[in-house]
């Protein structure tokens, strides 16, 4: 065989390779789009079948279905919110209480000068009255 022979079946077999592989590629779309299909048609009957199941279930079973999601929807979502509003609550509340002690603290340093003030003036008149007694 000569090199254009050989060239030649080269050629040929590259061309049976690329038919084979388009062939094979074309096979294999068509199952992907079977798969596809099938897929679509167990989506529906489970759709269908679970439809069937909640209409068979007693309307009590729905109402208490509804309740544990809103349950577990506050307990998810709004309980935490509520516990974040309490403590900044409790927070707020507790700062107020500390300016109340701190403004009555002040309030009784006030008054505790101002007794003692007032003790140390009645001793001054005491010891003024003495004196004038006295002389």
């Amino acid at each position: 065989m000569n090199c254009e022979e050989a060239i030649a079946a080269f050629k040929s077999e590259v061309e049976n390779l690329r038919k084979n592989l388009q062939l094979k590629n074309q096979y294999n779309e068509g199952l992907r789009k079977q798969i596809i299909e099938v897929r679509k048609n167990i989506r529906s009957i489970t759709g269908n079948v679970s439809s069937m199941g909640e209409i068979k279930k007693n309307p009590a079973d729905l109402v208490h279905q509804n309740i544990v999601q809103v349950v577990k929807k506050y307990d998810e979502e709004i309980s935490p919110k509520v516990g974040q509003l309490r403590e900044m609550k409790t927070k707020r509340v507790n700062q107020f209480i500390t300016k109340l002690n701190m403004t009555v603290e002040t309030f009784n340093q006030m008054v505790a000068y101002t007794i003692t003030f007032d003790k140390f003036m009645i001793n001054i008149e005491i010891l003024f009255s003495i004196c004038f007694f006295n002389f």
